[in-house]
C-alpha cells in the first residue's frame, strides 16, 4: 500500500510539473507574440510616417519645379535665362 501511495504521489507530481511547464511555456509564447505585435505596430507607424513625409516632399519638389519653370528659360543643360528680366 505504501508503494502505491508513493507511486500515485509521484505520478501526480509528474503531471503537475508537466502542466506547470505547459502554462509557463504558453505564457512566454504569449509574451513573444505580444512583443512582436508591438514591434509590428511600431514599424507600421514608421512606414506610414515615411510615406506621409515622402508625399509632402514630392509635393514640395513638384511645386518648386513648376515655379522654376515659370521663372527660368533653359537654353542648355547648364545655362538658364531669367524670364522676368527678359520679358
Amino acid at each position: 500500500m505504501k508503494k502505491f501511495v508513493i507511486i500515485c504521489i509521484s505520478i501526480f507530481l509528474l503531471l503537475s510539473s508537466f502542466t506547470l511547464g505547459f502554462f509557463i511555456k504558453k505564457h512566454i509564447d504569449d509574451k513573444k507574440i505580444s512583443n512582436w505585435n508591438v514591434e509590428r505596430k511600431y514599424l507600421k507607424d514608421k512606414i506610414n510616417h515615411l510615406t506621409e513625409s515622402n508625399y509632402k516632399l514630392s509635393k514640395s519638389v513638384n511645386h518648386m519645379k513648376t515655379e522654376f519653370d515659370k521663372k527660368w528659360l533653359e537654353l542648355t543643360d547648364d545655362i538658364y535665362l531669367d524670364k522676368k528680366i527678359h520679358n
